[in-house]
């Protein structure tokens, strides 16, 4: 699963190397919304093929127990008219939908 993926691509990074990912944020209200919905209705239909929602919390601990440090955070992809009255309420942490990571080898 996630955890396999990234113990993967932490093998292959390159010790200076920077991985930079995105992930659907499971802090999102609208994802929050969205999988409710979906749980009721089957819709929206993607949501189907949508595997790994998780928030940047939990991301960010998954890259420490495998030796990756997170450098840089941030949230994007906006809901339409959803994000916009959230982002005047709360942070992107929960307005947004998405986040990316950047992250490095931990220091030895």
């Amino acid at each position: 699963a996630l955890s396999g993926t990234l113990s993967m691509i932490q093998s292959l990074l390159a010790e200076q190397g920077t991985f930079i990912f995105s992930l659907p944020n499971r802090s999102s209200i609208y994802r929050k919304a969205e999988k409710l919905m979906f749980s009721v209705t089957r819709y929206p239909k993607y949501y189907q093929y949508v595997k790994n929602v998780i928030s940047s919390q939990e991301a960010i601990l998954l890259l420490d127990n495998i030796g990756l440090k997170s450098i840089e955070t941030t949230y994007y992809g906006q809901a339409p008219v959803v994000s916009s009255l959230l982002r005047n309420l709360l942070s992107r942490q929960f307005s947004d939908n998405l986040f990316l990571i950047a992250a490095k080898h931990k220091k030895g």
